[in-house]
């Protein structure tokens, strides 16, 4: 007995000793929030980049940020003095602080980091707006080497190794602030189609039936409130309503809207206090808005508005996590003119309701918001050529994509010509394309939104600027890192023509799928056999793979 006492008492003391040395081994940082010598439009960057800044410094089991509410008393230093004061209130191994100044598109910065025992390091950087994300990466590198004596591995999940070190096993784990991009290697998938890695096999997505019809756009919605999702297909000049079942797109109604109307997209609404509204945006043989809302109710669409004069959307608030129903006045030379409002049922018709205080050349289709790290929802809207704009506090400019998105078929012709002077015979007008859904969601459950929008791919449409009918398009989830969008994750590439996307359990199996619509593509000279199919990617952590290899079609541009 004796002697099983004395092996338990020595295995304690070697688990102790054993933890004791773990503890001890793990440093803790704090980055100081920065001075900022900018315009008001860059003052935020005084916050994000420190935060930058510390998620890429983290190392599981080696450095680890101090808890933000200890943080978060905390102002800028201005010299090492109030760093060093600082660094000792909250009992942080290094602490790491610096200053900012922005004249237009140039950056200057100094980062200062003191250790426990008072040696101070510092770098000054000079770059641009626009590159200040991968400077940040590298001096979070030099830091990591010079500062903790580290070589940072970066990615999702990854551990810094020491150069003395042999690298340690990858861990599943990882710190809720640190930020994902396509280049690193990420643990765990929402689906094994997502990202740009994929099988070829298709096992991840569900696939419907085609139908016999190109389609303008589709939305997935319990319609009739039965707890069954049901699927809103709008064609051409009509709108069906269907139901996945079986592997079949089963047709529960379908109605015919006048030859005439040049149908745009299709929205549904729900206010909570009647059926879902579903919302067809029209223009009509003279080029107004002629807008439709009908209802689905005993396997019947009703028609319960029409001729309604504006350009409606529904936009979801994602803090609030309310919907709104918002519109616009329809323009026949312009597209839309006035402001946007928020509408209101009134009988047969809408009315406007409070008006929303937009930047200019924003549209009651164009927009979307998206909290930041510091829950300040920021406006994304699509510029009339395709790409993602940021508003900041106050309507602040604050960053625009280089790459351009949506690549919807659909569009409304706009003429700079005056009514009433003749009419131009060899004047072509331009088009304003219809911007495809926009969706905003924390598919993950952490707080971390993305933005989920389709990325068309085509050599031809580079080419030729109103040629649209894309042969292969990308869902791409963004994320705001403070400074810019980037790519969280994508999905591998999709033969066809996007119409639009969709997030809903698609098959009313439980599970909540990416939904995308498209139109096949027969080929330059076979528009008019496209067809309708939708796609769906179930997003389910179970079904995870992040082992899986490029497609070859990934290197492949059609």
């Amino acid at each position: 007995m004796n002697k099983i006492l004395k092996v338990l008492t020595l295995t304690a003391l070697i688990l102790c000793a054993c933890s004791a040395h773990a503890w001890a081994a793990v440093k803790t940082y704090a980055v100081m929030p920065f001075n900022i010598d900018s315009i008001e439009q860059y003052r935020y960057m005084g916050v994000s980049v420190p935060q930058m800044i510390s998620s890429r410094l983290y190392s599981k089991g080696n450095f680890h940020p101090i808890a933000k509410t200890t943080l978060a008393g905390q102002s800028a230093a201005g010299n090492e003095s109030a760093a060093a004061q600082a660094q000792s209130s909250m009992n942080a191994d290094y602490v790491i602080w610096g200053d900012m100044v922005i004249v237009e598109q140039d950056v200057n910065m100094n980062i200062y980091a003191r250790g426990r025992e008072g040696s101070v390091w510092s770098r000054s950087i000079r770059t641009k707006v626009h590159s200040l994300q991968p400077s940040v990466q590298e001096v979070s590198s030099i830091i990591s080497r010079e500062v903790f004596g580290f070589t940072p591995a970066y990615g999702a999940g990854v551990t810094a190794v020491s150069s003395q070190q042999k690298p340690k096993e990858v861990s599943p784990q990882m710190n809720p602030d640190l930020v994902m991009n396509e280049d690193g290697v990420r643990d765990v998938y929402l689906n094994p189609n997502i990202r740009y890695a994929g099988n070829t096999d298709d096992s991840g997505t569900l696939r419907t039936p085609t139908l016999p019809f190109p389609s303008v756009d589709f939305e997935v919605f319990d319609l009739d409130g039965d707890g069954r999702n049901e699927i809103v297909v709008l064609e051409e000049h009509a709108i069906g309503v269907y139901r996945f079942e079986n592997n079949q797109m089963k047709e529960l109604a379908r109605e015919k809207i006048r030859l005439m109307d040049n149908l745009l997209s299709v929205r549904v609404y729900n206010d909570g206090t009647a059926k879902p509204k579903i919302i067809i945006n029209a223009q009509d043989d003279r080029e107004a808005a002629n807008t439709y809302v009908y209802t689905f109710s005993g396997g019947k669409l009703k028609q319960e508005a029409k001729n309604i004069k504006y350009y409606m959307n529904v936009v979801k608030i994602p803090h609030q996590n309310r919907s709104v129903l918002v519109g616009q006045s329809g323009d026949v030379q312009r597209v839309f003119k006035g402001g946007i409002y928020e509408m209101i049922a009134a009988g047969n018709t809408y009315v406007e309701g409070t008006r929303m205080d937009m930047p200019e050349k924003v549209n009651a289709l164009n927009f979307t918001w998206i909290p930041d790290r510091e829950a300040v929802e920021l406006l994304i809207t699509l510029t009339p050529d395709e790409r993602l704009r940021v508003f900041g506090k106050g309507g602040n400019r604050i960053f625009e994509t280089e790459d351009k998105y949506s690549g919807s078929y659909v569009g409304i012709e706009q003429t700079a010509q005056i009514k009433g002077m003749g009419h131009d015979r060899n004047y072509i007008p331009d088009k304003y394309f219809i911007p495809q859904r926009m969706l905003v969601a924390d598919l993950e459950g952490r707080g971390e939104y993305t933005i989920l929008i389709n990325k068309p791919i085509s050599t031809a449409a580079q080419v030729f600027e109103r040629y649209r009918f894309f042969p292969q398009g990308e869902i791409h989830a963004l994320y705001w890192d403070g400074i810019g969008l980037n790519l969280k994750w994508k999905t591998r590439r999709i033969r066809g023509s996007v119409t639009n996307i969709s997030l809903a359990d698609f098959n009313n199996d439980g599970i909540l799928d990416l939904v995308v619509g498209l139109n096949t593509h027969p080929g330059a000279v076979g528009i008019s056999q496209r067809k309708t199919m939708l796609m769906a990617y179930p997003l389910d952590l179970n079904m995870a793979d992040p082992n899986t290899p490029p497609d070859a079609s990934e290197f492949i541009h059609n």
